[in-house]
């Protein structure tokens, strides 16, 4: 059996319990705000166009390398023989 239990502790659980029914909506509401943002910071990175480079560019950049590479071991081979 219950025994009685006075207004006021009834009035100080009901406080305690609205408290933590608060704290815990302010929680979910910044989850749920978090949860909303990065979906849709996902949403616009998979609508945004594919950035392509052209091939010429590509194919300019890899010729201008093998240059600088070949010039770079011509150099070592005169320093080594003494050219």
């Amino acid at each position: 059996m219950l025994s009685y239990v006075s207004p006021a502790l009834l009035n100080f659980l009901s406080y305690c319990v609205q408290g933590l029914c608060y704290r815990g909506a302010q929680q979910l509401q910044t989850k749920s705000l978090n949860v909303e943002e990065a979906t849709n910071e996902l949403i616009d990175m998979l609508l945004e166009p594919p950035q392509e480079e052209p091939e010429e560019e590509e194919e300019e950049e890899v010729e201008e390398e093998q240059e600088v590479a070949d010039g770079k071991s011509q150099v070592c081979q005169e320093v080594e023989y003494g050219s």
